[in-house]
């Protein structure tokens, strides 16, 4: 096993922030108001939570707790470090600079900044290959989006792809084609969330024939799927759409873990 390559090409930042490093962040700051417990309430998952959007609000309650370039900066240094600690060999690591700098309210680029500093730093003592994705989160609407790509673009250098995340339920898939056709054109690779919350019919959304132009099209790669979604899929293919969730599902959720 010593020869196989481990790789992670789907680890969300705001995701995986260390509840050690919130802790102390908190400690620093002397919230009463956020114990131990009351922590692990506000950003763990466990039975409770029954939607992707109540997911999202726990991800929401950790990322407003690094409120300084320094927390992002040490958040970035701690993913690499952990993606070591996981036998990792390579990592994309995906993150939104506008979500974080509506959480905190630090300016968008310097969260970039920041964040790729620690990214570099840690991957440059670990050795480990850090390519970094940037997040649009779809809940902030189109014109949003427009917003966002600029961020990106001014710190193009930084990243490897861009990606489409967030409630997919709410908003569909095609409103974001222009944002994303700025940033293809300018070469950027895409990879879009998909099958999390909206069902299959949301993937063939993000991946339509090439023949059509009002999606954000040919992405790289799809992201996170149901898995239960995918067994209905590949029990029943009949359709364009189910067949992609399967797909999406098995490239994105299921990588690490499927032969």
């Amino acid at each position: 096993m010593n020869d196989v390559i481990r790789v992670d090409l789907h680890r969300h930042l705001e995701g995986s922030l260390r509840p050690s490093h919130l802790a102390e962040v908190l400690a620093r700051s002397n919230r009463p108001d956020m114990d131990p417990g009351a922590l692990r309430k506000a950003v763990t998952v466990d039975d409770t939570i029954e939607s992707l959007i109540a997911y999202l609000g726990r991800i929401d309650n950790a990322a407003a707790i690094l409120t300084t370039l320094d927390d992002w900066v040490d958040a970035g240094t701690h993913a690499v470090e952990d993606a070591y600690d996981d036998g990792l060999d390579y990592l994309e690591l995906r993150f939104s600079p506008w979500f974080i700098s509506r959480q905190t309210g630090l300016h968008p680029s310097a969260v970039v900044e920041a964040v790729s500093e620690g990214v570099s730093v840690a991957s440059g003592r670990t050795g480990v290959p850090v390519g970094l994705i940037a997040t649009v989160v779809r809940d902030l609407g189109p014109e949003s989006a427009m917003q966002q790509v600029d961020t990106i673009l001014e710190t193009c250098d930084v990243w490897c792809g861009i990606d489409l995340a967030g409630d997919e339920a709410g908003v569909p898939c095609a409103a974001f084609a222009p944002a994303f056709a700025r940033a293809r054109d300018a070469g950027l690779h895409v990879t879009v969330h998909a099958g999390e919350a909206a069902g299959p019919h949301s993937v063939a959304d993000a991946l339509p024939p090439r023949r059509r132009t009002d999606r954000p099209r040919r992405p790289l790669r799809r992201g996170s799927a149901s898995p239960r979604a995918a067994d209905r899929a590949r029990d029943d293919p009949g359709s364009r759409a189910d067949q992609q969730h399967a797909d999406a599902c098995i490239g994105g959720v299921r990588f690490t873990s499927d032969p």
